[in-house]
């Protein structure tokens, strides 16, 4: 295969994934007007603090000790690079959520 046809691939992907992305995005932005909708119908005290209990459970103060707990048993398992692994993935993840929160 030549080389042209090698940018021309390329090029066809990287299209195919800029407009992949922004069709998901359409549609999730049509997804979560609606489960808006039928959450603003369904607003009482007790689903309040329902919802408050699970937010819990994507906050630092669970995620980051769940995080480590994770890693001390691959590392005790002797799955170093599974370690590596999952620890680069929660850091990146961490990061992007900071930088997310601080663009929006």
């Amino acid at each position: 295969m030549g080389e042209d046809v090698r940018k021309k691939i390329g090029a066809l992907v990287g299209v195919s994934a800029v407009c992949a992305i922004i069709l998901a995005v359409i549609l999730l932005a049509s997804l979560d007007i609606q489960v808006y909708g039928w959450l603003s119908g369904a607003h009482t005290p007790a689903f309040t603090l329902v919802m408050e209990r699970v937010s819990f459970l994507g906050g630092e103060w669970f995620v980051i000790p769940l995080s480590v707990v994770i890693f001390l048993f691959l590392l005790i398992t002797r799955r170093y690079a599974a370690a590596v692994f999952y620890s680069i993935g929660i850091t990146g993840g961490f990061v992007l959520n900071l930088v997310l929160k601080a663009i929006i």
